[in-house]
């Protein structure tokens, strides 16, 4: 008999997403894993998320061994695109614009960045806020070189129950939906900080991010009402919370109340659950609609960027050749998948586009970059 799995959050019942196992998952680092998963969403607190069993954690185990993060970018920051003319900035500059743009930080202070991986934020910052100590925490080493490298970097700290300093600002960018119960996890971030301290997280939105739940190891997947909850639970102030400046993610910051709150009883909402099944269906049709199209494509193909969604087309479509093109100047010339990065300048050599993203971002780029008429293959609206 099949042990009975549980929620990795509020330990209730988990129910199975059925349509999910049709598909192949992808690794955060845009590897392909060539294999096949599990998906459920929480009966009580409706979290959709991974069931954190045995073969989960082993396949999990096996990509972080192995983890290269920003590999196609040559270990650079990814690129976001601020404009119509295709201006390309920092991911941690924009972050930092945006925090910014809410609060303002004192002369000194400390900052620690969990999940810090090679820097990229804890650079930004330190460019900016040059009397700034700097704090990371990570898995194991491997970076270590790399962060003492950046002015005022101080320590990298691998186990977080180990961390006796509090802190101004800790920051968790693209780290939270890796963890297992992820309330327990902010509960102990929570008191490192100081009491008037701010805590940034940004994660991928489940509502506007079609490809996200097709990463194997993120554990959880978050809309804004799962964040609702726990600003109520772990009894902290919300200053702003964000979806649109940066698409596809849910960026929010946080700071401790000044007295506690009586909790309300009943913390979720049902319609929630109802919800995010709809959403959950439009991205199973999405995909099945998306690859029946790519199917039956003649001529040269090539696959817009190299992301995740990307890779995760590449792989669906083992049998048919393509190319990937790019317009992030750290990727172009260098390999994914064993194949060489073209510049969106070698467009025009393809008859059909495939589009990995979201149907509304998809026609931003084709009229950004005002392309040619091609063949451009989109998801479903």
């Amino acid at each position: 008999m099949s042990k009975k799995l549980i929620c990795h959050n509020c330990e209730a019942k988990l129910i199975k997403i059925k349509k999910f196992s049709n598909y192949y998952l992808v690794s955060s680092d845009c590897k392909p894993t060539f294999y096949k998963g599990d998906l459920s969403i929480c009966s009580n607190c409706f979290l959709i998320q991974k069931p954190i069993d045995a073969k989960w954690k082993k396949r999990v185990n096996s990509i972080y061994k192995n983890y290269e993060m920003f590999k196609s970018a040559r270990g650079e920051d990814q690129k976001l695109f601020t404009s119509n003319n295709n201006d390309q900035n920092d991911r941690s500059s924009e972050i930092l614009n945006l925090i910014n743009s809410k609060i303002k930080f004192k002369k000194n202070g400390s900052v620690l960045d969990i999940g810090c991986g090679t820097g990229p934020f804890l650079k930004s910052f330190s460019k900016e806020y040059s009397n700034w100590e700097l704090y990371g925490l990570e898995q194991d080493k491997r970076f270590k070189k790399k962060l003492e490298k950046i002015k005022n970097f101080k320590k990298l700290f691998l186990n977080l129950d180990k961390i006796d300093k509090k802190f101004d600002l800790i920051v968790l960018i693209h780290t939270l939906e890796h963890v297992p119960n992820p309330v327990l996890f902010l509960e102990k971030i929570k008191y490192l900080l100081k009491k008037t301290g701010y805590l940034f997280i940004q994660v991928p939105d489940f509502e506007n991010s079609p490809f996200d739940i097709l990463v194997a190891d993120h554990s959880s997947h978050f809309a804004k009402s799962d964040f609702r909850n726990y600003n109520k639970k772990l009894n902290l102030n919300k200053i702003f919370l964000f979806n649109k400046k940066i698409p596809k993610e849910i960026s929010f910051l946080l700071k401790m109340r000044n007295e506690n709150k009586i909790l309300n009883k009943n913390l979720y909402n049902y319609n929630d659950f109802i919800n995010k099944k709809i959403k959950l269906n439009i991205y199973f049709n999405s995909y099945k609609n998306f690859l029946n199209k790519i199917t039956k494509l003649k001529g040269d193909i090539a696959i817009f960027g190299t992301s995740i969604a990307a890779t995760w087309v590449a792989q669906s479509i083992k049998n048919k050749d393509y190319k990937f093109i790019d317009q992030d100047i750290n990727k172009i010339g260098n390999y994914h998948m064993k194949k060489k990065i073209l510049s969106v300048k070698d467009i025009h050599k393809f008859e059909n586009i495939i589009m990995p993203f979201r149907r509304d971002l998809s026609l931003k780029i084709i009229k950004s970059l005002k392309l040619a008429k091609k063949r451009f293959i989109l998801l479903d609206k």
